[in-house]
């Protein structure tokens, strides 16, 4: 029995030794198999096994096999023949592991190669810009992006691992975008000043709820005052350029005589309302003819009239020109001026006016009981206004008005002492705007003109908020308000 297993160890050793220069391993010394122990095998006799049977054993033997197909690698990741060591064990494998050959298994390839696209190639031809990845590997800077690095992290990039991005980016949808600003993503919950992060996004505080954010808006504490917005007749600068009532927001301005105040309001109150009146001139206003005890106003355009509601600032009735006053067909108006009715013991009923054309003067009047109006008479262009020094010219009269009793106190000087009689009792008095002056006329007793006044230091345009000259158009004076309507 001694002998049998003499004879079968003897055996076993030669088939280890032929396997062993197969796999040009002769010369190598020291292999011994996996093993979880450290010690020699023995066989039943306490020899030690020999070194030709590190490939082998037999079961019951006492020593692990290695090195075949499907058994344990050997110390040092050693297989027998052609197989190679996957893992921990022995696999059948075509030539690999070179270059340009395929990737061992595993995606293993020898030293100083690496497995690119199930290829094994030199290190240094990837993981720099532009060349294959190393293994699924970049430098650093690169993503490995179909097997190609690109870089990764700038604006409009890809983003680098973990969902890297540079400063001020974020990544969304793995591009890295802006982030921070209104209408952009958060940089992480941060957003820029004005803004908040709401929802992963950067959105405008609007504080006012105006439908501008702070960052927009120029006031986010005022819902009047917002980018865009339409300029209304208020005194506040509503579309942000810092300009208040621009635009020819305003259009009718009133001059209270009791308490020495202006106020402004647009020309059509329905437009700031989104509803223009059908009613209010749409085209530059000539001169205007005003009805004290009604109230209201005739405004004239080249060609249409407009009934103005004093007091509540609207627009009732329209129609064309000359239909109400035929002799103004062709005529090119300066200005004009009315009466009120029952002055000097006149009909109450009546309202007197003056048209100034530029082929002479049209005296009109107006029935109150049937609202309607009659030519009187034309004069001549008039040649003899005294003094002649301060009269104005009268190719340039723009508008004029009547005041019964100087309530506004616009002379600087006594009206009386125009006259030269001893009258206790002269007026009305009226103001003719020609050019940029202003000129005081007492228009009752003697008919003369006092010294020409700059407009800006004629009282009342001398107070704050009255119109600028260049909007003026017309004006007229209604039961102790003096009236301006702008041009367009």
């Amino acid at each position: 029995m001694a002998r049998l297993r003499t004879a079968t160890r003897t055996a076993r050793s030669a088939r280890a030794l032929w396997i062993s220069l197969a796999a040009g391993l002769v010369g190598c010394t020291g292999v011994e198999p996996v093993s979880v122990s450290d010690r020699p095998s023995r066989d039943a006799t306490g020899d030690s096994a020999s070194p030709s049977d590190v490939f082998s054993s037999d079961a019951g033997d006492g020593g692990a096999s290695c090195g075949e197909e499907s058994q344990p690698c050997c110390v040092g990741s050693v297989c027998s023949g052609a197989l190679v060591c996957e893992v921990t064990t022995c696999r059948a494998q075509p030539t690999c592991g070179a270059d340009a050959q395929p990737c061992c298994v595993g995606s293993s390839c020898r030293s100083g190669f690496v497995c690119t696209a199930g290829t094994c190639r030199p290190a240094t031809a990837c993981g720099r810009l532009s060349q294959a990845c190393c293994s699924g590997a970049c430098e650093s800077g690169l993503r490995c992006i179909s097997d190609r690095c690109e870089a990764c992290g700038a604006v409009m990039q890809a983003c680098c691992g973990g969902g890297a991005c540079g400063a001020s980016l974020a990544c969304v949808a793995d591009r890295c975008q802006p982030c921070g600003g209104a209408g952009q993503p958060c940089c992480g919950s941060a957003c820029s000043a004005g803004t908040e992060c709401t929802a992963g996004v950067c959105r405008g505080v609007d504080r006012d709820m105006d439908g501008s954010p702070a960052g927009v808006d120029c006031d986010d504490a005022d819902p009047r005052r917002t980018p865009g917005r339409r300029e209304l007749c208020d005194g506040v600068d509503n579309n942000c350029n810092m300009i208040a009532d621009d635009d020819n927001a305003c259009g009718l301005w009133v001059h209270t005589a009791a308490t020495g105040v202006w106020a402004a309001f647009a020309l059509d109150a329905m437009a700031e309302m989104g509803a223009p009146s059908p009613n209010a001139p749409t085209t530059e206003i000539r001169f205007a003819l005003d009805i004290e005890s009604l109230s209201i106003a005739y405004v004239f355009t080249d060609t249409t009239f407009h009934v103005l509601d004093v007091r509540t600032r609207r627009w009732t009735a329209s129609g064309a020109r000359d239909t109400l006053i035929a002799q103004l067909s062709g005529r090119t108006t300066l200005g004009a001026y009315t009466v009120p009715a029952g002055h000097a013991g006149a009909n109450a009923n009546l309202e007197g006016g003056a048209i100034l054309t530029t082929t002479g003067v049209l005296s009109v009047e107006f029935n109150i009981s049937m609202r309607r109006w009659t030519f009187s008479m034309e004069s001549p262009v008039p040649t003899d206004w005294m003094p002649p020094a301060n009269a104005p010219m009268y190719s340039r009269i723009r508008a004029g008005w009547l005041d019964l009793n100087n309530a506004e106190g616009w002379a600087s000087f006594s009206p009386m002492s125009l006259c030269t009689t001893t009258a206790t009792r002269v007026g009305p008095y009226a103001g003719v705007i020609a050019g940029s002056n202003v000129h005081f006329f007492e228009a009752g007793h003697c008919n003369r003109f006092g010294p020409p006044v700059p407009f800006a230091s004629f009282a009342p345009f001398s107070r704050p908020g009255s119109p600028p000259l260049s909007r003026l158009a017309t004006t007229f004076f209604n039961n102790g308000q003096l009236v301006v309507l702008g041009t367009r």
